[in-house]
């Protein structure tokens, strides 16, 4: 992907040095003003809510934040469905907090991936989805 970035920022007089890292994320965090772009993966895994991505790439102190990405607005309302329980509460939340990333678009993802599985017929009570990791779950099976 840096590559690509790399050749088509060059096409319009941009010039892009790539760096590799060994340790991306001890990197990203130590050398603030030693990078102003990075690529990289966001695996997250599949918990059916958005809250633990909202907390860990948009709060201010999250583990997926190296930009520092400080939005007061969807700060608050990170907060505020922490502490809330009620699953329709959470999901009215969680569409104020994306309506803010995509008005003030802090960061972007340039692609994402497009998973493919092939599941043998005998596989019972799982599905795919769009997640990037999969869990085997107590009601998985093959017959």
């Amino acid at each position: 992907m840096a590559q690509y970035l790399q050749g088509e920022a060059g096409k319009i007089g941009i010039d892009i040095e790539i760096l590799m890292i060994e340790n991306v994320d001890s990197y990203l965090f130590e050398k603030q003003d030693e990078w102003d772009m990075v690529t990289y993966s966001n695996l997250t895994t599949p918990r059916g809510d958005g809250g633990y991505f909202f907390n860990v790439a948009y709060l201010p102190d999250g583990s997926l934040n190296p930009g520092q990405i400080n939005l007061p607005e969807l700060n608050s309302i990170i907060g505020t469905l922490n502490g809330t329980s009620d699953q329709q509460a959470r999901n009215e939340l969680k569409k104020q907090g994306v309506e803010i990333i995509q008005k003030e678009v802090p960061q972007s993802f340039v692609v994402y991936p497009h998973i493919v599985v092939g599941v043998n017929e005998r596989v019972v009570n799982w599905k795919p989805g769009a997640e990037e990791y999969y869990l085997i779950t107590k009601t998985l099976d093959v017959k």
